[in-house]
């Protein structure tokens, strides 16, 4: 891993910092990046993290707030999926509605998050006030694939 310059990062001034646009609500088309595994901070509740880098925009996004995103081919993007006997149902209908992986019910998750990277789907992004009253951009639903 590179070395940090930290002399350079706290050179810069505070007012110049910029709070990122969170993306405008609707559907887009994203492909897996990677994904991690972990637990919450709070709970210790273990997941499945996967990373998304968003590809296109469909039609029901506001492109002129759209156009304001810096870098939006680079933006990415995770969403969790909570490995509890209440909820991980969420992770398997992931894995064979959105991803459409095949004879997913049949195999372990493990198996099949090995084969995620580089598969596209269909999300619709929520935007969301924030405990801080800002707005963030979240996932609401995962769309089936055609």
């Amino acid at each position: 891993m590179p070395e940090v310059d930290f002399a350079s990062l706290l050179g810069g001034k505070a007012g110049d910092a910029e709070r990122p646009v969170p993306l405008p609500a609707g559907t887009y088309t994203v492909q897996v990046q990677r994904n991690d595994t972990g637990t919450s901070s709070r709970k210790g509740t273990p997941y499945v993290r996967i990373f998304f880098k968003i590809l296109a925009a469909d039609d029901d996004v506001d492109k002129g707030a759209l156009g304001k995103i810096k870098n939006l081919p680079e933006k990415e993007f995770h969403d969790d999926f909570y490995l509890t006997p209440a909820s991980e149902f969420m992770l398997a209908d992931f894995l064979e509605k959105a991803l459409k992986l095949k004879n997913a019910s049949g195999r372990t998750y493990k198996d099949l998050l090995a084969e995620i990277k580089g598969k596209r789907a269909k999300v619709f992004m929520k935007q969301e006030p924030t405990n801080t009253g800002n707005i963030r951009s979240t996932v609401d639903r995962w769309l089936p694939t055609k």
